[in-house]
């Protein structure tokens, strides 16, 4: 895989309509630590950890209105989320990853 490869893969993911400016900046620094992980591969784990908490801001916007410091845990955000039909209803299989949120 070329640089060019992995640039345009992530250049290809985004935010789908609008986003509160904070959910917008976590998420394009999220993808461009994932870029740079080209060069550093241990720099995916960072990535990973800004993208997590990239959704779990977005789920707080979108749940609660704010992204503030609501104690609620990704978990619940989920849980919430699918209850509210904000994210898809969980996808039966013979594990966890057989749904795209869990996995």
């Amino acid at each position: 895989m070329t640089l060019a490869d992995h640039h345009g893969a992530l250049a290809s993911v985004g935010l789908k309509g609008v986003a509160p400016a904070e959910v917008v900046l976590a998420f394009d620094r999220a993808r461009n630590t994932i870029i740079y992980a080209f060069f550093d591969y241990d720099l995916f784990v960072v990535g990973e950890v800004q993208a997590f908490g990239a959704f779990e801001l977005a789920l707080k916007h979108r749940l609660n209105g704010h992204g503030g410091a609501a104690r609620s845990t990704l978990r619940n955000l989920v849980d919430r989320a699918r209850k509210a039909g904000v994210l898809p209803a969980l996808v039966s299989g013979p594990t966890t990853l057989s749904d795209p949120i869990e996995a």
